[in-house]
């Protein structure tokens, strides 16, 4: 995955949009500056895919164990529950749907928003609850900069699938958007409570932590946790490197942790309507 790139308007960065099998692929809007990021841009501002493909189930099925205190490890990944919610549950999607939905997303990389917003209601309209649908039409809002009407459309993805870790990342960016921090560190947190490993969502807590909480010691933990996942990011090392400096003009210990613990949820405790099959919108 290439370097994030920080710039402010996040519509513009919808040039770079790239499909992949099943999940996201997240990046961060940044300005210019490589040590200080203004704005986090990831899977936003992409379209959500939701075919699974085998190697994915292979590379994911084999964490079993849903701990309740997981250590994220380069070494050792963490289960994605969203993803393992898929496989434990799926459901074959009308052929009709498929199409439709294969095509908005198209559409949507393409920046033809309302074609797209419209083949998304047409399969709203066949299976409503399908969570990445909302999703995607939030992406849409969001491009309009309809910033209520996005937050809706999250809720109510979050409503039909609680485990939809896209949902709620996205609902964090907004919310920082709109000035509601806390609620924007919870939107992570839980992102991070679905799958540790979920590198974009340590990347978007570390900026909103080093630039909107001040704490820094704990963006610090967060960049690390990105780097451990995506060692080949040298612009977020030069803003690591940048924090670094901040935290010892500061007068504060650097951490020392190479690892960050993450609460991951048990998927038995989640109230079962939460878990819809996998299909268009359980994703």
């Amino acid at each position: 995955m290439k370097s994030f790139k920080r710039y402010i308007n996040s519509k513009d960065s919808a040039q770079s949009f790239m499909l992949v099998i099943y999940f996201v692929l997240m990046s961060l809007c940044l300005s210019a500056c490589s040590v200080k990021p203004d704005l986090d841009k990831n899977h936003s501002d992409m379209p959500e895919e939701t075919i699974v493909e085998q190697k994915e189930k292979d590379a994911n099925h084999s964490g079993q164990t849903l701990a309740t205190n997981v250590v994220q490890d380069h070494l050792q990944p963490a289960t994605n529950l969203y993803l393992q919610q898929q496989i434990d549950n799926p459901i074959s999607i009308a052929k009709d749907v498929q199409n439709d939905y294969q095509q908005a997303l198209t559409l949507m990389t393409e920046l033809k928003w309302q074609q797209a917003q419209n083949l998304l209601e047409q399969v709203i309209l066949k299976q409503p609850n399908l969570s990445g649908i909302y999703v995607n039409q939030a992406i849409i809002a969001k491009q309009h900069d309809k910033l209520d009407d996005t937050q809706l459309l999250l809720t109510k993805a979050i409503e039909i699938n609680s485990f939809n870790l896209y949902a709620h990342h996205l609902q964090g960016q907004v919310y920082r958007l709109q000035g509601e921090f806390e609620k924007s560190e919870q939107s992570y947190l839980a992102a991070l409570a679905i799958w540790p490993d979920f590198a974009e969502a340590h990347a978007s807590m570390a900026i909103l932590l080093e630039l909107y909480r001040g704490r820094l010691l704990e963006a610090h933990t967060h960049y690390r946790a990105y780097l451990m996942l995506k060692p080949e990011d040298e612009e977020v090392k030069r803003w690591l490197a940048g924090l670094e400096i901040k935290i010892k003009r500061a007068g504060l210990e650097l951490p020392k942790a190479e690892k960050v613990k993450v609460t991951q949820i048990n998927m038995q405790s989640m109230d079962k309507k939460s878990l819809d099959v996998r299909g268009l919108g359980n994703d």
